[in-house]
């Protein structure tokens, strides 16, 4: 009789799998089952449905009074008090304002226990119901085995024993400010009212998302100035909860033309050949803030002015293109026009572009020079008999300049002299 024993034993514990109930504070896997709606009507639905809520779920099997009684507990210690209009604002909420479901699911999947499974959630509280299987009523009793630790391949519940009900609540509130998503705050086989103030506690520990705070501009891109061909880098900033970015071409609130890839607080733009205005949005679910819109002010690039490049501008006689010649006759060599701003093939009229102005306030070289000149030097020499001329160190020496067009008119300030007949000179060299 022995190896018959033997035998026997083996044959009860066959369809059993084995593994450790999910424990709590762990994170469940998402579970499928199907839900009724308001028709009675069953469809596939999964614990991710239900997002952004606490999920209380009850499972029943049916016909047992044990399994009865446990759910009762759950609809009058928690469906229902959660769900009492007394609460208020807080009905069908926990007490931090997160948004509670309550679903009874049987574990008998067969149809002849549907009136018995809707008229028990209805009674006892629970906000919806339906079946730990799938629309078509195969695959029964998955989620039940996954929190009870053992799934066991029998369409008879005897075979599951004791622990073929169960309650589990679950996290839904993805970004809670105090539990995972998908935690398991409860997952017990029996359920009484001797535990609810535990219950209740869990559930109303659980924390919402923290609030979005909508962006605010806390600093502005600035206007810049820069040179044709360059780039620039514009920085804003925002506040608010994450924000994210848009920059724009145009007028602030002007969205019609954004740039493309620029979704930081930075931007850095492309070489620039016109002047171009810029603004950045700042967005997140709370809503949108926009900064002021940054002038960059484009510049033409410096001019290279040396005396080649004057020089190879100009159809000159032959002959009379070097720095040493005047074609207009008129005194200035090409190389004091060069450096004068005048054009050396006519001769101009009015006021030499060089001279000596002498009076109270001193003596006074005064010379006007073309703009953004290179490869030139102009040093400043004095005489008492224009035979000896002395260099006049710079140093110390008061100059002023005022910028007219392409032209500058430079004032120098020359040194106090016990001679009245001192003579000065402005030479220029080309480097």
């Amino acid at each position: 009789m022995k190896p018959l024993l033997t035998a026997l034993l083996l044959a009860t514990t066959t369809g059993l799998s084995s593994a450790a109930a999910p424990a709590i504070s762990s994170v469940s896997t998402n579970r499928s089952f199907a839900v009724t709606n308001n028709a009675g009507v069953l469809s596939n639905m999964d614990t991710n449905d239900f997002e952004g809520k606490i999920l209380v779920i009850m499972m029943m099997t049916p016909w047992c009074p044990f399994c009865q009684s446990n759910a009762q507990a759950v609809g009058a210690g928690l469906a229902s008090y959660f769900g009492n209009s007394s609460r208020g604002t807080l009905k069908d909420k926990n007490d931090r304002g997160v948004p509670i479901q309550t679903l009874l699911l049987s574990t008998e999947e067969a149809a002849q226990w549907d009136s018995v499974n809707q008229s028990f959630a209805s009674t006892n509280g629970y906000q919806k119901w339906g079946i730990d299987a799938n629309a078509n009523r195969s695959n029964p009793r998955l989620s039940l085995g996954y929190y009870r630790g053992g799934y066991i391949d029998s369409s008879n519940l005897y075979d599951w024993g004791n622990d073929r009900r169960r309650l589990v609540v679950l996290n839904l509130v993805r970004g809670s400010a105090s539990h995972s998503y998908r935690e398991i705050i409860l997952n017990q086989n029996a359920y009484s009212s001797s535990d609810n103030d535990v219950a209740r506690a869990a559930i109303n520990a659980i924390q919402p998302e923290p609030p979005i705070v909508a962006p605010a501009i806390t600093s502005h891109p600035a206007p810049i100035t820069i040179s044709s061909g360059l780039t620039t880098r514009l920085t804003a900033a925002a506040s608010g909860t994450s924000p994210t970015y848009q920059w724009y071409i145009g007028n602030t609130g002007t969205i019609s033309n954004p740039v493309s890839g620029a979704t930081s607080a930075n931007y850095t733009t492309p070489a620039l050949t016109a002047s171009t205005r810029y603004w950045v949005r700042a967005s997140n679910a709370a809503g949108n803030a926009n900064s002021t819109a940054a002038l960059v002010t484009v510049t033409p690039p410096p001019v290279i002015n040396n005396f080649s490049t004057w020089q190879s501008a100009r159809n000159f006689p032959v002959g009379l293109s070097g720095p040493h010649a005047d074609p207009d006759f008129d005194g200035l060599a090409n190389l004091l026009e060069f450096f004068h701003g005048t054009d050396p093939l006519a001769a101009g009229p009015g006021d030499s572009p060089t001279r000596i102005v002498r009076d109270s306030s001193g003596t006074r070289l005064i010379y006007q020079q073309a703009a953004d000149l290179v490869g030139i030097t102009a040093t400043y020499h004095s005489s008492a008999n224009l035979t000896n001329w002395a260099m006049v160190p710079t140093a110390g020496l008061v100059t002023t300049t005022r910028t007219t067009g392409a032209t500058r008119e430079i004032t120098v300030y020359m040194p106090a002299s016990s001679d009245p007949a001192t003579f000065y000179q402005l030479k220029v060299v080309a480097n």
